[in-house]
């Protein structure tokens, strides 16, 4: 199994830390931000989207965090990260949809305003940006 990730990402994070807590034997495969390596051939084949992170089972591939979070955890079970109790899952998915539609949305934007542009890109953050994300 390979795990396409870009370090920094918070996306990336969720998976690489279901991985970690699980203590999953999963490759970690690192992708360069800046050398642009998700829009490149190879990886758009795995994911059109050119986005992370994107999992690889064998001839099954996976897109988008919570996706993976789930199938990973649901793969290692059992665990506490995902029961089998349909009203525990249901919660835990609703929080999960919950951090991708408010918290993660602004998140990111946090992340690559204030982090990412000045240490990585050497560009200073968008003001507008990070006070709408505030």
């Amino acid at each position: 199994m390979n795990l396409y990730v870009i370090q920094g990402s918070t996306h990336c994070r969720k998976a690489l830390a279901t991985v970690a807590h699980l203590g999953l034997d999963v490759e970690i495969v690192e992708l360069g931000f800046l050398a642009g390596e998700v829009k490149k051939p190879e990886y758009l084949a795995i994911n059109p989207n050119g986005a992370v992170p994107a999992l690889v089972d064998g001839d099954f591939t996976l897109t988008e965090s919570t996706a993976i979070t789930q199938y990973l955890a649901a793969g290692a079970a059992p665990n506490a990260l995902f029961p089998e109790d349909a009203k525990t899952r249901a919660d835990i998915t609703r929080w999960q949809c919950w951090e991708l539609a408010h918290f993660g949305r602004y998140a990111g934007v946090l992340t690559f305003e204030n982090i990412l542009k000045p240490r990585v890109m050497a560009q200073e953050p968008d003001a507008q940006a990070v006070a709408e994300a505030m």
